[in-house]
């Protein structure tokens, strides 16, 4: 499909006037910034993988009560359970309990060796599925995959537009198939979680520039790049390349309206950290942040034999690590554009971008 004829049908779909969209940032993401990017004609989207049923129709509440534009909510999707650790994994679980101790006694904190029980995510998956439809959410934005073919029947049938993630050719040829609407092309400069689902991840690790182009000639449907996107340049060069859109999220990271937490923020905007990582330090799934953090380096050795359900293990120490102001010990997710961040409110930025696009696109 021609760009042109690519990025109309995008703006058609999600009933927007720019295509640019922002990144469902999980524990970023707020009503006010989703609100914002909303506000300003493009499409906010909220993280909310890990919210309750009643959560979701709390915050879609919120989310309304300041925008009457569409909006999306983003959901991981589980893979199928299993019950029980493979016996490596509950090796390189043992041994990073033994690692992530002696950090959980540096905020006084009493050691453990044991990991909460594996939790079916599919029941809750399914529930979230069924508030978004009930609340007439109009978009739906989809990570680690696609849902049952019954599952994504019943997305359908509400008229809800999808937005699915592809990190290689094959992941957005089967979420094509399967009846997304959108698709979006994840780079590896992207932070946060990489949504690879087929293969090792390390086939998903492709250049935006690289992926763009291979997404787009392989599917019939828009494509919107995501990573490393911080300016109105850097989405007209995504546009160029025959993108229909664009997904920021670390360029809203240092936003009044985002939630990262100050220790976060200060990094991002004096230049302290040297680079980003990719890691499974700290979730068992592959996601890119700071290289702040001595767990990233601590469990180095034992990361990639980790559990996608490793975060449920290790959630205490983060949240107690950030009480006793050792923000450090926690995630802190950005892309590899993140100095190029800036600190203004979202609709600002918003405008910001636009106008830098707008300019960017009169020197083609």
């Amino acid at each position: 499909m021609p760009a042109p004829a690519a990025r109309q049908l995008l703006c058609s779909l999600l009933q927007i006037e720019h295509p640019l969209l922002l990144a469902p940032m999980l524990n970023v993401s707020t009503p006010s910034l989703v609100a914002a990017a909303s506000n300003s004609g493009g499409l906010g989207i909220y993280g909310a993988s890990s919210s309750s049923p009643a959560d979701l129709v709390r915050i879609i509440g919120e989310i309304r009560s300041l925008t009457a534009k569409p909006f999306g909510i983003n959901l991981f999707v589980p893979e199928p359970h299993n019950p029980s650790f493979t016996a490596a994994q509950t090796r390189a679980v043992e041994q990073a309990h033994v690692l992530l101790n002696k950090f959980r006694a540096e905020v006084g904190m009493s050691p453990t060796s044991t990991s909460p029980p594996i939790k079916d995510t599919r029941e809750l998956f399914e529930s979230q599925i069924d508030t978004i439809i009930a609340e007439r959410v109009p978009v739906l934005s989809l990570h680690f995959g696609t849902p049952s073919a019954a599952t994504f029947a019943k997305i359908k049938a509400s008229k809800t537009v999808t937005i699915a993630t592809a990190t290689n050719v094959a992941e957005a040829r089967e979420l094509e198939q399967a009846g997304a609407d959108i698709i979006c092309a994840q780079g590896t400069e992207a932070g946060g979680h990489h949504g690879t689902f087929i293969g090792d991840h390390r086939a998903g690790e492709i250049g935006l520039l690289a992926l763009i182009p291979e997404i787009c000639n392989a599917v019939t449907v828009p494509v919107v790049a995501a990573g490393g996107i911080m300016t109105g340049s850097a989405i007209n060069a995504v546009m160029q390349l025959g993108a229909a859109g664009a997904q920021l999220g670390t360029a809203f990271l240092t936003c009044p309206e985002s939630n990262a937490s100050a220790a976060h923020v200060k990094i991002l905007r004096d230049g302290s950290a040297q680079s980003t990582i990719l890691t499974q330090a700290f979730t068992g799934r592959v996601a890119r942040g700071l290289a702040t953090s001595p767990i990233i380096e601590a469990l180095d050795e034992v990361q990639q034999q980790l559990p996608n359900t490793f975060c449920l293990a290790a959630r205490d120490l983060f949240a107690e690590a950030k009480k006793k102001g050792r923000p450090e010990l926690s995630p802190m997710w950005a892309g590899q554009g993140f100095r190029q961040a800036r600190e203004l409110p979202a609709g600002e930025l918003f405008e910001k971008l636009l106008s830098e696009l707008k300019a960017a696109t009169k020197g083609v």
